[in-house]
């Protein structure tokens, strides 16, 4: 069972590989440009506290964190998310990272 309470996760939501619907989509693209619409680097005062709770953003916060300077290991104890899904995450920040310095 789940329960949504101010955007907080309370139960992990099992994985559902058909959730590609338009609708789904367009939230999931909304949710991103409200969190990753610029290129700041955000504080990282505020990106902790962001990871340590775990709600619908979160993963947003990862990358802000991964270009941030976090740690993978500092990530993991704040997220207790496994290494190996953080690494994967940080690999496709690096990419990013590198296609945006060859748009300038």
């Amino acid at each position: 069972m789940r329960h949504r309470s101010e955007g907080r996760l309370s139960t992990p939501l099992p994985a559902v590989p058909s959730r590609t619907s338009p609708a789904t989509i367009e939230r999931s693209r909304h949710r991103y440009d409200k969190v990753n619409g610029d290129r700041d680097i955000l504080p990282r005062d505020l990106i902790a506290p962001k990871l340590s709770v775990p709600n619908g953003e979160r993963v947003f916060f990862l990358r802000h964190a991964l270009r941030g300077g976090f740690t993978i290991e500092e990530i993991f104890q704040l997220t207790k998310i496994d290494r190996w899904f953080l690494t994967q995450i940080k690999e496709i920040v690096d990419v990013e990272e590198e296609l945006a310095a060859t748009k300038t």
